[in-house]
């Protein structure tokens, strides 16, 4: 699962940074590699947190020890990461909406961000890790837009 996330957020990252410098082809290299990556974390962002191996998916004893309110999290967080991914890619391609996107997405994810620190420093799990390090590298890419 990391790797394939990895893969499309490099394709991604790749089509963001070639749009920056207006290099030719760089439109589809960000679509192709945006599409995929908001359809990542909107399809399969509870398996991605919840570091859920491909195998385990539909097992019951998977989420046992897991609370409702992880799954809800995990959840909620990628949905919103989707949003905001599909947000950025629209940002970079100026198609429009780009901003509603972010807004839908960005407004849950500073609220999602706000509770992971409080847990994190609270119980110092990777689960918030995880959900940190995803939700700083989206606003990261937003506010590089912004900047240039």
């Amino acid at each position: 699962m990391k790797k394939i996330e990895l893969m499309t957020g490099m394709i991604f990252l790749t089509g963001i940074i070639l749009n920056l410098f207006s290099i030719s082809g760089a439109g589809i290299l960000l679509t192709i590699g945006g599409l995929i990556f908001g359809s990542i974390y909107f399809y399969l962002g509870i398996f991605i947190f919840l570091n859920v191996k491909p195998k385990d998916w539909f097992k019951r004893e998977t989420y046992k020890t897991t609370s409702p309110q992880r799954i809800f999290g995990s959840i909620a967080t990628g949905i919103a990461l989707s949003f905001v991914s599909i947000g950025i890619l629209f940002m970079y391609q100026s198609f429009p909406g780009s901003g509603i996107m972010i807004k839908v997405g960005g407004l849950p994810l500073i609220v999602i961000l706000i509770i992971s620190i409080v847990k994190f420093n609270k119980t110092n799990s990777k689960f918030y890790t995880r959900i940190i390090t995803r939700i700083a590298l989206a606003i990261l890419f937003t506010v590089i837009y912004l900047v240039f």
